[in-house]
């Protein structure tokens, strides 16, 4: 896991549609739970105005058939990947949270499924794709979200 200037830890983007919020609200948790900075960005606001994430940012996308039909979400990926095709592997972390086949340019990034994985299993696939361990102090809510799978599996 990168730094940003001055040691700055970095911060992740966690990048999604509102269909997928509850997965972002868990997603968020579990990252923070782990020390690291979270901030959720909410369909067009994914990456905002500018046309990449600022140094120490990484985002991550998580992918669905909502987030992958949606051109408000994708279009600044495009724009990405054509001014550096390299860049966006160092900044995108995908993780598929519903059955989906992710297209150009997201398929051209490594993702992490967590989809049909019980909730340990997709906590440590998750912390494992972004270079994290659990910290096992407080989180920042008294009680995690609940995982958003609807088998209900954990």
């Amino acid at each position: 896991m990168g730094s940003a200037a001055a040691g700055a830890p970095v911060r992740f983007l966690v990048s999604c549609v509102a269909a997928d919020r509850s997965w972002a609200d868990w997603t968020a948790w579990q990252l923070e739970n782990a020390g690291l900075r979270v901030l959720v960005l909410e369909g067009n606001a994914s990456i905002g105005p500018r046309t990449e994430p600022e140094q120490g940012e990484r985002v991550i996308a998580l992918l669905s058939p909502a987030y992958i039909e949606s051109v408000q979400v994708l279009r600044p990926w495009w724009v990405m990947h054509q001014e550096d095709p390299e860049g966006l592997a160092d900044t995108l972390v995908p993780v598929v949270v519903q059955p989906c086949r992710p297209e150009w340019p997201l398929s051209k990034v490594p993702y992490t499924d967590l989809t049909g994985l019980g909730e340990d299993e997709a906590r440590a696939r998750l912390l494992h794709a972004v270079g994290a361990t659990p910290t096992g102090r407080a989180g920042p809510a008294a009680s995690p979200p609940s995982f958003p799978d609807p088998a209900g599996r954990r």
